[in-house]
């Protein structure tokens, strides 16, 4: 199981559960939890457009964050991304799809959770 389907199955998961027995920190946590994983999701995998040697990177690569994506071809080599796709508007459908799957609570929480909801599945994070 790679770290995608893990944070996929840890999302079905916290979707099944009812908010309503929650004290309200607990139900802040589940709420935050739900948005950061739709979040990380809604974000496109993307394989690297080149490699690189790692006497050839520049000095503003992050060096150490991207060591455990390296690979070692007789040198080690770091991956180089492009930019990310240009993501489009969501379509009504998609907007009353997720509408649909944000589990509800009291009004206010789920207004909440709702916006949150559609704004992380276009690729947009942020505060509860």
């Amino acid at each position: 199981m790679n770290l995608r389907e893990a944070a996929q199955q840890a999302l079905e998961a916290l979707e099944g559960i009812h908010p309503g027995n929650m004290t309200p920190m607990a139900e802040e946590y589940w709420n935050k939890a739900i948005i950061a994983l739709r979040t990380a999701l809604a974000e496109p995998e993307q394989e690297p457009v080149a490699w690189i040697h790692e006497d050839e990177l520049p000095s503003s690569y992050p060096y150490d964050l991207m060591f455990p994506y390296s690979k070692v071809n007789g040198v080690r080599l770091f991956p180089v991304f492009g930019p990310f796709p240009q993501r489009k508007p969501l379509t009504d459908e998609e907007i009353w799809k997720i509408y649909d799957e944000t589990p509800s609570g009291k009004a206010r929480p789920f207004i909440i959770r709702f916006v949150r909801s559609v704004l992380a599945a276009h690729g947009i994070g942020g505060e509860a």
